[in-house]
């Protein structure tokens, strides 16, 4: 599988303690930063199979110096089984700081963080109602763009909103804010004349058929190409918070200037960042294919 990936790394050194019974395991993560500079919220990404678990994840808690820390389990790739743990933490210039993760195979973990992050998909059900959905394929380069309020996808942290859009531009778009906080359940990416005026965000760009900030298109040689035709298009929330949200693209069967190409994209956001990960594989090797990333230019 290749795999191309920008974001945010640190270190991370483990130490584990597992009970008999095989039903938790609890462990301490040692995490550094290498930088001479205050780091807030910083990242914390623990990918399970690399535990030796013999149990499936079902709940899991993070503590620090005796103080619970809100974190999630994702699973990332829709097989209903958690694959990676996550959090964010304050660290200090060149700063240590030990953890200790617990890990269950039941609920006894579970906990109702306050969510820092939000993300929604909604399809327009015709009545003036937007239902909420999870995911959704279409076949063939099927489109279902205008039938999804804002588009596709939509995800937040308290400093940026974004979204992608549901067809074969896969364009990221964004939305800025003028104060810190959580405003797409209110607005939906499309505030009021009122909302406005009491401070809510807006749309900030008009992307049109530009790729986009953060957006991977093709290359035919002279210019950016769409990712068309495809044999399967799906666009997924893979989670909702409540220290990230995971936005998942995959493109099935994409005949790229003859190479046939499946490719997943998958959209991290943390909170408190603004900057989103994004990580672009493929099923299989790729050759001698091109592609192109978008960057915007905003002019003052």
């Amino acid at each position: 599988m290749k795999r191309f990936v920008m974001f945010l790394t640190g270190c991370m050194a483990f130490a584990f303690i597992t009970p008999a019974n095989a039903t938790e395991k609890t462990m301490t993560v040692t995490v550094s930063n290498p930088q001479n500079e205050v780091r807030q919220d910083y990242p914390v990404s623990i990918a399970l199979k690399h535990l030796g678990l013999n149990f499936k994840v079902q709940s899991a808690l993070v503590v620090k110096n005796g103080q619970e820390m809100p974190c999630q389990l994702d699973d990332m790739n829709g097989d209903n089984s958690n694959d990676e743990l996550a959090f964010v933490t304050d660290l200090g210039p060149k700063e240590k700081s030990s953890f200790q993760i617990h890990l269950f195979s039941d609920k006894k973990g579970l906990r109702n963080y306050t969510s820092r992050v939000y993300a929604e998909m909604l399809v327009i059900d015709g009545q003036k109602k937007n239902v909420p959905i999870q995911s959704m394929s279409v076949l063939n380069d099927g489109n279902p763009y205008t039938s999804l309020y804002h588009h596709g996808p939509a995800f937040e942290s308290e400093l940026i909103a974004l979204r992608v859009y549901f067809d074969n531009r896969q364009t990221v778009d964004a939305y800025g804010k003028f104060r810190k906080g959580l405003e797409l359940k209110d607005t939906q990416f499309y505030p009021t004349k009122e909302q406005k005026k009491n401070g809510y965000g807006d749309d900030v760009l008009w992307v049109g058929t530009t790729a986009g900030v953060g957006t991977l298109r093709g290359w035919d040689g002279q210019s950016p190409a769409m990712i068309t035709p495809v044999a399967k298009r799906t666009e997924s929330i893979r989670a909702y918070g409540p220290v990230r949200t995971v936005v998942e693209v995959k493109d099935e069967g994409w005949n790229s200037n003859g190479s046939l190409l499946n490719m997943t994209t998958q959209y991290i956001l943390y909170a408190g960042h603004r900057d989103c990960e994004v990580n672009v594989s493929f099923s299989e090797p790729l050759g001698k294919e091109l592609f192109c990333v978008g960057v915007t230019n905003v002019k003052h």
